[in-house]
Protein backbone atom coordinates (compact mmCIF):
# COMPACT_ATOMS: atom_id res chain seq x y z
CA UNK A 1 0.00 0.00 0.00
CA UNK A 2 1.29 3.48 -1.27
CA UNK A 3 1.32 5.95 1.81
CA UNK A 4 0.89 9.42 0.12
CA UNK A 5 3.02 11.71 1.73
CA UNK A 6 1.02 14.66 3.89
CA UNK A 7 3.42 17.95 3.97
CA UNK A 8 0.31 20.15 5.04
CA UNK A 9 -0.76 18.17 7.87
CA UNK A 10 3.04 18.52 9.07
CA UNK A 11 3.08 21.82 8.73
CA UNK A 12 -0.07 22.28 10.55
CA UNK A 13 0.98 20.03 13.43
CA UNK A 14 4.18 21.94 13.70
CA UNK A 15 1.68 24.96 14.07
CA UNK A 16 -0.40 24.02 16.24
CA UNK A 17 2.17 22.37 18.76
CA UNK A 18 3.70 26.17 18.76
CA UNK A 19 0.63 27.54 19.61
CA UNK A 20 0.38 25.07 22.57
CA UNK A 21 3.75 25.94 23.55
CA UNK A 22 3.11 29.32 23.58
CA UNK A 23 -0.09 28.95 25.91
CA UNK A 24 1.82 26.73 28.01
CA UNK A 25 4.29 29.38 28.60
CA UNK A 26 1.85 32.34 29.61
CA UNK A 27 0.90 30.11 32.58
CA UNK A 28 2.66 30.36 35.62
CA UNK A 29 4.26 27.58 36.82
CA UNK A 30 5.87 29.15 39.41
CA UNK A 31 4.58 31.74 41.94
CA UNK A 32 6.97 34.73 42.55
CA UNK A 33 7.16 36.57 45.32
CA UNK A 34 8.00 40.86 45.18
CA UNK A 35 9.13 40.71 48.49
CA UNK A 36 12.66 39.91 49.18
CA UNK A 37 13.49 36.52 50.83
CA UNK A 38 14.01 36.86 54.54
CA UNK A 39 17.40 35.28 55.64
CA UNK A 40 17.24 33.28 58.82
CA UNK A 41 20.82 33.48 59.61
CA UNK A 42 20.76 30.90 62.63
CA UNK A 43 18.79 27.85 60.13
CA UNK A 44 21.26 25.07 59.91
CA UNK A 45 23.05 24.88 56.26
CA UNK A 46 21.94 22.43 54.03
CA UNK A 47 23.65 19.32 53.87
CA UNK A 48 27.21 19.53 51.66
CA UNK A 49 27.48 17.36 49.31
CA UNK A 50 30.44 15.11 48.10
CA UNK A 51 32.74 17.30 46.48
CA UNK A 52 33.83 16.60 42.86
CA UNK A 53 37.46 16.17 41.46
CA UNK A 54 37.19 19.55 39.84
CA UNK A 55 39.42 21.74 41.64
CA UNK A 56 36.99 24.97 40.60
CA UNK A 57 33.94 24.38 41.04
CA UNK A 58 32.07 27.76 39.57
CA UNK A 59 28.26 29.34 40.07
CA UNK A 60 27.18 32.78 39.83
CA UNK A 61 25.41 34.90 41.86
CA UNK A 62 22.20 34.08 40.85
CA UNK A 63 19.43 36.47 41.53
CA UNK A 64 21.46 38.46 44.57
CA UNK A 65 20.91 42.19 43.91
CA UNK A 66 18.65 41.99 40.91
CA UNK A 67 15.77 44.26 41.60
CA UNK A 68 12.04 42.76 41.26
CA UNK A 69 10.72 44.07 38.21
CA UNK A 70 7.88 41.86 37.35
CA UNK A 71 6.24 44.46 35.43
CA UNK A 72 9.18 44.83 33.03
CA UNK A 73 9.12 40.77 32.56
CA UNK A 74 8.64 39.91 28.55
CA UNK A 75 9.72 43.99 27.88
CA UNK A 76 13.40 43.97 28.28
CA UNK A 77 15.42 42.07 25.29
CA UNK A 78 18.80 44.08 26.89
CA UNK A 79 20.98 42.01 28.85
CA UNK A 80 21.07 43.88 31.84
CA UNK A 81 19.85 42.86 34.61
CA UNK A 82 20.54 46.09 36.73
CA UNK A 83 21.94 43.85 39.38
CA UNK A 84 23.70 45.20 42.37
CA UNK A 85 22.54 49.40 41.23
CA UNK A 86 22.57 50.49 44.63
CA UNK A 87 23.52 54.39 43.64
CA UNK A 88 22.56 57.26 45.09
CA UNK A 89 22.54 60.63 44.00
CA UNK A 90 23.91 62.15 46.51
CA UNK A 91 26.51 61.48 49.55
CA UNK A 92 26.39 58.67 50.89
CA UNK A 93 26.06 57.69 47.06
CA UNK A 94 24.48 54.17 48.08
CA UNK A 95 20.57 53.07 49.29
CA UNK A 96 21.29 51.94 52.64
CA UNK A 97 18.32 49.90 52.65
CA UNK A 98 18.61 48.64 49.47
CA UNK A 99 22.63 47.43 50.35
CA UNK A 100 21.40 45.68 53.52
CA UNK A 101 18.79 43.71 51.32
CA UNK A 102 21.45 42.87 48.70
CA UNK A 103 23.84 41.79 51.73
CA UNK A 104 21.23 39.63 53.28
CA UNK A 105 20.75 38.15 49.97
CA UNK A 106 24.24 37.27 49.40
CA UNK A 107 25.00 35.77 52.62
CA UNK A 108 22.16 32.83 52.06
CA UNK A 109 23.61 32.43 48.92
CA UNK A 110 27.19 32.16 49.26
CA UNK A 111 26.21 30.40 52.63
CA UNK A 112 24.21 27.75 50.23
CA UNK A 113 26.44 27.20 47.51
CA UNK A 114 29.44 26.78 49.79
CA UNK A 115 27.21 24.20 51.55
CA UNK A 116 26.97 22.14 48.09
CA UNK A 117 30.28 22.07 47.40
CA UNK A 118 31.14 25.09 45.24
CA UNK A 119 34.50 26.58 46.10
CA UNK A 120 34.29 30.24 43.36
CA UNK A 121 31.54 32.67 42.88
CA UNK A 122 31.43 35.00 40.18
CA UNK A 123 30.69 38.42 40.12
CA UNK A 124 29.51 41.09 37.33
CA UNK A 125 30.89 43.92 39.25
CA UNK A 126 34.39 44.26 37.34
CA UNK A 127 33.82 47.96 35.99
CA UNK A 128 32.73 48.81 39.46
CA UNK A 129 35.10 47.30 41.69
CA UNK A 130 38.23 48.86 39.77
CA UNK A 131 39.32 52.42 39.84
CA UNK A 132 39.92 54.33 37.10
CA UNK A 133 41.28 57.27 38.40
CA UNK A 134 44.77 55.71 36.83
CA UNK A 135 43.24 55.46 33.23
CA UNK A 136 43.99 59.00 30.70
CA UNK A 137 44.29 60.82 33.98
CA UNK A 138 41.03 60.28 35.54
CA UNK A 139 39.11 61.22 31.98
CA UNK A 140 36.86 58.71 32.52
CA UNK A 141 35.24 60.14 35.59
CA UNK A 142 35.33 63.47 33.47
CA UNK A 143 31.87 63.38 31.99
CA UNK A 144 30.07 61.87 35.04
CA UNK A 145 32.37 62.76 38.10
CA UNK A 146 29.50 61.24 40.67
CA UNK A 147 30.31 58.04 39.28
CA UNK A 148 33.93 57.83 41.18
CA UNK A 149 32.12 58.79 44.46
CA UNK A 150 29.69 56.36 43.93
CA UNK A 151 31.82 53.78 42.71
CA UNK A 152 34.27 54.13 46.07
CA UNK A 153 31.32 53.81 48.05
CA UNK A 154 29.85 50.40 46.44
CA UNK A 155 33.68 49.28 46.71
CA UNK A 156 33.19 49.91 50.12
CA UNK A 157 29.75 47.89 50.98
CA UNK A 158 31.13 45.23 48.83
CA UNK A 159 34.31 44.88 50.91
CA UNK A 160 32.33 42.85 53.88
CA UNK A 161 30.79 40.80 51.13
CA UNK A 162 33.60 39.46 49.57
CA UNK A 163 35.20 38.57 53.20
CA UNK A 164 32.42 36.67 53.89
CA UNK A 165 32.61 34.40 50.42
CA UNK A 166 36.04 34.25 51.50
CA UNK A 167 35.33 32.95 55.05
CA UNK A 168 33.49 30.36 53.67
CA UNK A 169 35.94 28.99 51.32
CA UNK A 170 34.54 31.13 48.24
CA UNK A 171 36.44 32.53 45.88
CA UNK A 172 34.92 36.08 44.17
CA UNK A 173 35.52 35.82 40.28
CA UNK A 174 34.80 39.18 38.32
CA UNK A 175 33.65 39.23 35.25
CA UNK A 176 32.43 41.84 32.59
CA UNK A 177 31.85 41.74 28.79
CA UNK A 178 33.79 42.29 25.97
CA UNK A 179 33.96 46.74 25.86
CA UNK A 180 35.54 46.25 29.02
CA UNK A 181 38.30 44.60 27.32
CA UNK A 182 38.56 45.89 23.90
CA UNK A 183 42.10 47.24 23.86
CA UNK A 184 44.14 47.42 21.02
CA UNK A 185 45.83 44.72 21.41
CA UNK A 186 42.25 42.15 21.95
CA UNK A 187 41.05 43.69 18.73
CA UNK A 188 44.48 42.92 16.66
CA UNK A 189 44.01 39.18 17.60
CA UNK A 190 40.54 38.92 16.77
CA UNK A 191 40.89 40.32 13.07
CA UNK A 192 43.18 36.94 12.19
CA UNK A 193 40.11 34.58 13.98
CA UNK A 194 37.62 36.38 12.14
CA UNK A 195 39.67 36.25 8.88
CA UNK A 196 40.19 32.17 9.45
CA UNK A 197 36.68 31.27 9.95
CA UNK A 198 35.57 33.04 7.21
CA UNK A 199 37.60 30.94 4.83
CA UNK A 200 37.00 27.92 3.09
CA UNK A 201 38.17 25.14 5.36
CA UNK A 202 38.86 22.77 2.41
CA UNK A 203 41.62 24.70 1.87
CA UNK A 204 43.51 24.17 5.25
CA UNK A 205 42.94 20.24 4.48
CA UNK A 206 44.23 21.05 1.30
CA UNK A 207 47.00 22.80 2.20
CA UNK A 208 47.50 20.20 5.37
CA UNK A 209 47.58 16.96 2.26
CA UNK A 210 50.28 19.00 0.04
CA UNK A 211 52.31 20.18 3.01
CA UNK A 212 52.41 23.56 1.62
CA UNK A 213 50.37 26.82 2.56
CA UNK A 214 49.14 28.19 -0.91
CA UNK A 215 46.08 30.91 0.30
CA UNK A 216 46.15 33.39 -1.85
CA UNK A 217 45.69 30.53 -4.85
CA UNK A 218 42.17 30.39 -3.95
CA UNK A 219 39.79 33.42 -6.05
CA UNK A 220 37.75 34.00 -2.67
CA UNK A 221 40.59 33.84 -0.59
CA UNK A 222 42.03 37.23 -2.99
CA UNK A 223 38.62 38.61 -2.95
CA UNK A 224 37.96 38.68 0.75
CA UNK A 225 41.95 40.23 1.24
CA UNK A 226 40.71 42.91 -1.53
CA UNK A 227 37.25 43.38 0.32
CA UNK A 228 39.00 43.84 3.67
CA UNK A 229 41.55 46.42 2.73
CA UNK A 230 39.17 48.61 0.23
CA UNK A 231 36.61 48.26 2.64
CA UNK A 232 38.76 48.86 5.50
CA UNK A 233 40.35 51.83 3.73
CA UNK A 234 37.21 53.26 3.32
CA UNK A 235 35.76 53.15 6.84
CA UNK A 236 38.66 54.24 8.12
CA UNK A 237 38.27 57.49 5.76
CA UNK A 238 34.88 58.21 7.01
CA UNK A 239 35.59 57.72 10.59
CA UNK A 240 38.37 60.43 10.39
CA UNK A 241 36.99 62.94 7.99
CA UNK A 242 33.34 62.84 8.65
CA UNK A 243 33.26 61.19 12.23
CA UNK A 244 36.33 63.41 13.37
CA UNK A 245 37.95 60.39 15.20
CA UNK A 246 42.14 60.25 15.21
CA UNK A 247 43.77 58.33 12.46
CA UNK A 248 45.30 55.17 14.45
CA UNK A 249 41.94 54.64 15.90
CA UNK A 250 40.34 55.16 12.73
CA UNK A 251 42.43 52.55 11.19
CA UNK A 252 41.83 50.31 13.72
CA UNK A 253 37.95 50.25 14.15
CA UNK A 254 37.68 50.19 10.36
CA UNK A 255 39.98 47.32 9.89
CA UNK A 256 37.80 45.62 13.24
CA UNK A 257 34.06 46.41 11.39
CA UNK A 258 35.20 45.81 8.33
CA UNK A 259 36.29 42.44 9.44
CA UNK A 260 33.40 41.76 11.82
CA UNK A 261 30.78 42.99 8.82
CA UNK A 262 32.23 40.69 5.86
CA UNK A 263 32.86 37.81 7.99
CA UNK A 264 29.64 38.25 9.96
CA UNK A 265 30.96 37.50 13.42
CA UNK A 266 29.54 40.33 14.50
CA UNK A 267 31.49 41.42 16.64
CA UNK A 268 30.38 45.44 17.83
CA UNK A 269 33.18 47.97 19.65
CA UNK A 270 31.31 51.07 18.85
CA UNK A 271 27.81 52.02 18.75
CA UNK A 272 26.93 51.80 14.92
CA UNK A 273 24.32 53.82 14.98
CA UNK A 274 26.77 56.86 15.13
CA UNK A 275 28.49 56.17 12.00
CA UNK A 276 28.25 58.32 8.63
CA UNK A 277 25.52 57.06 6.62
CA UNK A 278 27.85 56.08 3.62
CA UNK A 279 30.09 53.89 6.06
CA UNK A 280 26.88 52.08 7.45
CA UNK A 281 26.31 51.58 3.49
CA UNK A 282 29.58 50.36 2.72
CA UNK A 283 28.76 47.43 5.78
CA UNK A 284 25.76 46.97 4.85
CA UNK A 285 27.00 45.64 1.47
CA UNK A 286 29.70 43.87 2.80
CA UNK A 287 27.35 42.27 5.57
CA UNK A 288 25.34 41.22 1.77
CA UNK A 289 28.48 39.61 0.60
CA UNK A 290 29.61 37.79 3.52
CA UNK A 291 32.70 35.56 3.70
CA UNK A 292 34.03 32.70 1.52
CA UNK A 293 31.72 29.48 0.83
CA UNK A 294 32.85 26.43 2.56
CA UNK A 295 33.51 28.81 5.97
CA UNK A 296 31.52 29.24 8.64
CA UNK A 297 30.56 32.94 7.55
CA UNK A 298 27.29 34.08 6.18
CA UNK A 299 25.88 36.32 3.34
CA UNK A 300 25.89 34.84 -0.19
CA UNK A 301 29.01 33.86 -0.39
CA UNK A 302 32.25 35.35 -2.45
CA UNK A 303 32.08 32.26 -4.72
CA UNK A 304 29.06 33.23 -6.15
CA UNK A 305 30.32 37.28 -6.52
CA UNK A 306 33.19 35.37 -8.68
CA UNK A 307 30.93 33.55 -10.37
CA UNK A 308 29.01 36.22 -11.31
CA UNK A 309 31.59 38.68 -12.22
CA UNK A 310 33.05 35.70 -14.89
CA UNK A 311 29.12 35.23 -16.11
CA UNK A 312 28.47 38.91 -16.72
CA UNK A 313 31.38 39.51 -18.60
CA UNK A 314 31.06 36.08 -20.45
CA UNK A 315 27.53 37.04 -21.64
CA UNK A 316 29.21 40.85 -22.89
CA UNK A 317 31.88 39.11 -24.71
CA UNK A 318 29.34 36.68 -26.46
CA UNK A 319 27.23 39.49 -27.23
CA UNK A 320 29.93 41.53 -28.99
CA UNK A 321 31.40 38.77 -30.46
CA UNK A 322 30.42 37.83 -34.30
CA UNK A 323 27.95 35.07 -34.45
CA UNK A 324 30.20 32.53 -35.58
CA UNK A 325 32.48 33.12 -33.18
CA UNK A 326 32.59 30.34 -29.84
CA UNK A 327 33.47 32.79 -26.62
CA UNK A 328 34.67 29.81 -24.08
CA UNK A 329 33.73 30.13 -20.47
CA UNK A 330 36.72 29.61 -18.48
CA UNK A 331 36.61 28.84 -14.58
CA UNK A 332 39.70 27.92 -12.33
CA UNK A 333 41.98 27.35 -15.55
CA UNK A 334 39.31 24.86 -17.69
CA UNK A 335 36.71 25.41 -20.23
CA UNK A 336 33.29 24.52 -18.76
CA UNK A 337 30.28 23.82 -21.68
CA UNK A 338 28.45 26.66 -22.62
CA UNK A 339 25.33 24.48 -21.63
CA UNK A 340 26.74 24.18 -18.19
CA UNK A 341 27.96 27.67 -17.69
CA UNK A 342 24.63 29.27 -18.94
CA UNK A 343 22.75 26.85 -15.89
CA UNK A 344 25.18 27.38 -13.79
CA UNK A 345 25.93 31.14 -14.04
CA UNK A 346 21.37 31.50 -13.78
CA UNK A 347 21.41 29.27 -10.63
CA UNK A 348 24.23 31.38 -8.86
CA UNK A 349 22.24 35.02 -10.02
CA UNK A 350 18.83 34.06 -9.36
CA UNK A 351 20.39 33.22 -5.21
CA UNK A 352 22.29 36.61 -5.97
CA UNK A 353 18.59 38.76 -7.22
CA UNK A 354 16.33 36.91 -4.57
CA UNK A 355 18.19 37.15 -1.76
CA UNK A 356 18.08 41.26 -2.74
CA UNK A 357 14.33 41.00 -3.37
CA UNK A 358 14.01 39.15 0.03
CA UNK A 359 16.10 42.14 1.45
CA UNK A 360 13.51 45.20 -0.59
CA UNK A 361 10.36 43.22 0.27
CA UNK A 362 11.17 42.97 4.25
CA UNK A 363 11.96 46.86 4.08
CA UNK A 364 9.08 47.61 2.58
CA UNK A 365 6.80 45.33 5.02
CA UNK A 366 8.66 46.67 7.96
CA UNK A 367 8.07 50.56 6.77
CA UNK A 368 4.62 49.74 6.16
CA UNK A 369 4.12 48.95 10.30
CA UNK A 370 6.70 52.11 11.07
CA UNK A 371 6.38 54.45 8.66
CA UNK A 372 7.51 57.06 10.45
CA UNK A 373 11.08 55.69 11.59
CA UNK A 374 13.72 58.18 10.47
CA UNK A 375 16.52 55.96 9.47
CA UNK A 376 15.46 53.86 6.71
CA UNK A 377 19.57 53.30 6.60
CA UNK A 378 19.52 51.85 9.46
CA UNK A 379 16.57 49.51 9.13
CA UNK A 380 18.46 47.78 5.59
CA UNK A 381 21.28 48.17 7.86
CA UNK A 382 19.76 45.51 10.40
CA UNK A 383 17.80 43.32 8.04
CA UNK A 384 20.75 42.50 5.98
CA UNK A 385 22.79 41.88 9.11
CA UNK A 386 19.49 39.38 10.07
CA UNK A 387 20.07 38.01 6.57
CA UNK A 388 23.82 37.03 7.23
CA UNK A 389 23.57 35.87 10.50
CA UNK A 390 25.69 38.69 11.33
CA UNK A 391 24.24 40.09 14.64
CA UNK A 392 25.16 44.02 14.03
CA UNK A 393 22.66 46.26 14.53
CA UNK A 394 22.73 50.25 13.44
CA UNK A 395 19.45 50.97 16.25
CA UNK A 396 16.38 49.66 14.73
CA UNK A 397 16.17 46.52 16.52
CA UNK A 398 14.71 47.06 19.92
CA UNK A 399 12.08 45.86 22.26
CA UNK A 400 10.11 48.33 21.15
CA UNK A 401 10.13 48.02 17.64
CA UNK A 402 5.97 46.93 16.20
CA UNK A 403 5.49 43.22 16.27
CA UNK A 404 5.15 42.78 12.80
CA UNK A 405 8.85 44.25 12.43
CA UNK A 406 9.88 40.96 14.63
CA UNK A 407 7.92 39.04 12.82
CA UNK A 408 9.78 40.40 9.45
CA UNK A 409 12.77 39.77 11.11
CA UNK A 410 12.31 36.37 12.14
CA UNK A 411 11.48 35.56 8.91
CA UNK A 412 14.44 36.89 7.34
CA UNK A 413 17.00 35.18 9.94
CA UNK A 414 15.28 31.89 9.20
CA UNK A 415 15.52 32.56 4.81
CA UNK A 416 19.23 33.92 5.50
CA UNK A 417 20.53 30.61 7.11
CA UNK A 418 18.36 28.29 5.02
CA UNK A 419 18.98 30.30 1.91
CA UNK A 420 15.92 31.53 -0.46
CA UNK A 421 16.39 28.65 -2.89
CA UNK A 422 15.61 25.72 0.10
CA UNK A 423 12.97 27.99 1.40
CA UNK A 424 11.25 28.46 -2.23
CA UNK A 425 11.25 24.63 -2.67
CA UNK A 426 10.25 23.67 1.33
CA UNK A 427 7.04 25.92 0.71
CA UNK A 428 6.45 24.81 -3.27
CA UNK A 429 6.53 20.78 -1.78
CA UNK A 430 4.06 22.18 0.79
CA UNK A 431 1.77 23.59 -1.41
CA UNK A 432 1.66 20.91 -4.36
CA UNK A 433 1.60 17.85 -1.84
CA UNK A 434 -1.68 19.71 -0.06
CA UNK A 435 -3.24 20.13 -3.49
Amino acid sequence: MRIRRRPLALLLSILVGAVVAALAARTPLVTVSDKPPTVDRDAPAPPPSRQGPLPLRIVDAGAVGIPPDSAGWGHDYLHATHAFHLFADSAPWVDDAAAARVADQWSAHVQRMAAYGNNAITLELFLQLVTLDSLDAGAVYAATPDRRHQHAALRQRLRPMLREAGAHGMRVLLQTDLPAYTTPLLMYLLIPIMIVGSTPFTLYYISYRRRKLSIFGNRQVLLLVIFLIGGASLVALDLSSLGGMGIPDAVRQGLFITTAAISTTGFPITGLSHLPAVTLILLTLLMFIGGSSESTAGGIKLARIIIGYRGIAWWFKRMFARSKVLVPFTYAGENVPASVAEQEISKNMLVIILSFLTVCLATIVALQFNMFYPDVTSLIFDIVSAMSSCGLSAGYVSAGMPLASKWVFILVMWIGRLEVIPVIVLFMGIFRGSR
